[in-house]
């Protein structure tokens, strides 16, 4: 079932030509002013759905990379998907420790064994750390072009770690 998810997610995502043509419509319209939402609502795909802001973000970069249009941070910061994330000029990427017994008990900790205890396998860090193998460098590279394909500024990175309970870790 979990291909078949990945499969659908693919498909819609997928960026096709046709696609591609309509976002440079949308980034026009928006360019001139249009807000977002309405411009992207009043353009439907053929297929059903609407573009979503990482389409338009990726048809951007590739305009920009083949100069056929100047960089526009007014622009970018208009389709960015959840500007707030990185309003203050950092970003912020979570890495998972792998998981490690704790000793403690606690009623009300989830204890999955595949995961550091006291976090869910389905939170969306630590299904990047599963995913990697706890590979801290691997789920770092990951979150970071996750977030450059949305838009938001990589240069400088807040790294928080999380996982586990510090003190029963061996010295």
């Amino acid at each position: 079932m979990q291909t078949e998810r990945q499969e659908l997610w693919r498909s819609t995502h997928l960026l096709t030509e046709d696609k591609k043509e309509l976002a440079r419509v949308v980034l026009d319209e928006i360019r001139r002013g249009r807000d977002v939402t309405k411009t992207l609502r009043s353009h439907p795909l053929r297929a059903g759905g609407y573009l979503n802001k990482s389409m338009l973000v990726a048809v951007y970069n590739e305009m920009v990379a083949a100069g056929e249009t100047q960089e526009d941070a007014r622009l970018l910061e208009r389709i960015r998907m959840k500007p707030m994330r990185t309003l203050s000029g950092v970003t912020t990427v979570t890495v998972l420790t792998k998981p490690y017994p704790c000793p403690g008990k606690c009623i009300f900790c989830p204890t999955d064994v595949r995961m550091p205890k006291s976090y869910l396998p389905d939170e969306p860090g630590a299904m990047r750390g599963l995913e990697h193998d706890f590979d801290p460098y691997a789920q770092v590279r990951s979150r970071i072009e996750q977030l450059k394909s949305v838009g938001h500024p990589t240069d400088k990175i807040e790294l928080l770690i999380l996982g586990g309970t510090w003190s029963s870790y061996r010295r």
